[in-house]
């Protein structure tokens, strides 16, 4: 048998070959060896969550233990209170019956006394009316009387000009002048002159509308005086008082001691005194409004209301039958002329308070308590509206 010798190139192939599949042996080796510690490792982590798993359920069975045992704490201690409320409430109700029989027949009286009440209410009205009627007849005729009095004034400041301007008038002339006319002295003169609108508000009841004293002279004489082309009319006295009169009828005075007068077409007056404080007259609901230099707001009704506004928001009111009426942010008062006070809270609770004693509170659920005062004891009785 004849041998062949292996080329060389087949040998070089096939060791190169072995090689290889060596390499990939070693890779196969420390893979599967990566692969069982992975497998050990996820082996402790699954035994370890098992662990927790277990120790978490026996957490959760104890709360949940605790928990059962506190709800049957809790209800055990409601059903006590509940059982509790209701004896105290049959309890009350055994003791209040008598109370609302006494009630009853208390406010039965009161509803009597209120009837009789309001009937001289009634009567007492219609008197006011009738006596409303009688002063405004007799306001007619003063207002007539004022007019014949400033037309006569009016002649007489023409007169005394006339006379004056002869320089040689005297006091007894004056004098004379003056009785003809049923004026006994300058003071009682000062009264009417160069106040006509002033005497007219000042006839009206409580609306502080008096022209000071200090401001009516019997010897004020217009120094100069300036028409413009709009018709308004300027004039300077010689006390130092400016008059203008503008074209639309409002006519405005000022006084050096910067006390000023504004009259309307509408025979509204605005007075500003020195002080700062400023009234203003509606002539046509016959209403005064009275702001001072702290901000109070005072404000008189024809009726004789009179409000009051504070800075800090309070407000006050004064009804002409004597009730007052106070409202602030977190209540509101009225107090009525028999003595009974209402209080309503800005929570929804209304109080009662009656001169004898008695109070009723009213709470935001409709529950109506109310205190039955017997001279030394009272008794709380409770029910719903």
């Amino acid at each position: 048998m004849k041998l062949v010798r292996p080329n060389s190139s087949l040998r070089f192939c096939s060791l190169i070959t072995s090689k290889e599949l060596n390499n990939e042996i070693e890779e196969i080796q420390k893979d599967r060896k990566r692969v069982l510690k992975q497998s050990s490792e996820y082996a402790k982590l699954i035994r370890k969550l098992r662990a927790d798993v277990a120790e978490f359920e026996a957490y959760k069975a104890k709360e949940q233990t605790h928990i059962n045992q506190l709800r049957g704490k809790e209800m055990k201690k409601a059903t006590q209170e509940k059982q509790s409320i209701e004896r105290r409430s049959k309890s009350v109700s055994k003791r209040t019956k008598n109370e609302v029989i006494i009630y009853k027949e208390s406010n039965g009286k009161l509803k009597e006394e209120l009837n009789v009440r309001e009937n001289q209410l009634k009567e007492a009205l219609e008197d006011v009316n009738k006596q409303l009627t009688r002063a405004k007849a007799e306001s007619n005729s003063l207002q007539e009387l004022v007019d014949t009095l400033k037309t006569q004034l009016s002649e007489l400041k023409d007169k005394k000009k006339s006379v004056m301007s002869t320089k040689n008038i005297s006091d007894k002339l004056w004098s004379d002048i003056m009785s003809n006319i049923g004026v006994q002295s300058k003071d009682e003169l000062s009264e009417f002159e160069d106040v006509g609108n002033e005497y007219e508000c000042t006839s009206q009841p409580n609306y502080d509308l008096i022209l000071p004293l200090k401001y009516h002279s019997t010897d004020v004489m217009v120094i100069s005086q300036k028409t413009f082309d709009d018709g308004k009319v300027t004039r300077q006295y010689s006390n130092g008082k400016v008059e203008i009169v503008f074209g639309n009828g409002v006519r405005r005075e000022s006084f050096p001691d910067s006390y000023t007068v504004v009259y309307f077409a509408n025979k509204d007056v605005k007075q500003i005194s020195p002080d700062g404080k400023v009234m203003y007259y509606f002539a046509e609901a016959g209403t005064t409004q009275t702001t001072f230099p702290d901000g109070l707001q005072v404000t008189k009704f024809k009726s004789g209301q009179v409000e009051k506004h504070y800075t800090n928001g309070v407000k006050e009111i004064s009804f002409p039958d004597g009730t007052l009426k106070r409202i602030t942010g977190e209540e509101e008062e009225i107090r009525f002329p028999d003595g009974t006070i209402q209080r309503a809270e800005k929570n929804g609770v209304k109080a009662l308070e009656y001169p004898n004693g008695d109070k009723e509170v009213l709470l935001p659920d409709g529950t109506l308590i109310k205190a039955v005062s017997y001279t030394h004891l009272t008794l709380p009785t409770i029910c719903s509206v």
